[in-house]
């Protein structure tokens, strides 16, 4: 349920970003492709024990999780 909270966040990150600027049908596109799949490949890459990132970024790891939750 975390995860899906984070997800969540992404979207609403998104509809801050393009309010009045993008028709309504192409932000909700977006936004279920960013929650969909975007955000879960990304999260899998940092947090799961196998992510290339994780593997690739012991030492500062803390900060690169900082970075994906809080672009």
């Amino acid at each position: 349920m975390f995860s899906y909270a984070f997800a969540a966040t992404a979207s609403t990150i998104l509809s801050g970003a393009v309010a009045g600027r993008m028709k309504f049908f192409t932000y909700v596109y977006i936004s279920a492709f960013v929650s969909g799949f975007v955000y879960p490949v990304v999260a899998h890459w940092a947090f799961s024990e196998d992510g290339w990132l994780v593997s690739s970024m012991d030492q500062v790891q803390s900060y690169s999780i900082l970075l994906i939750c809080h672009p």
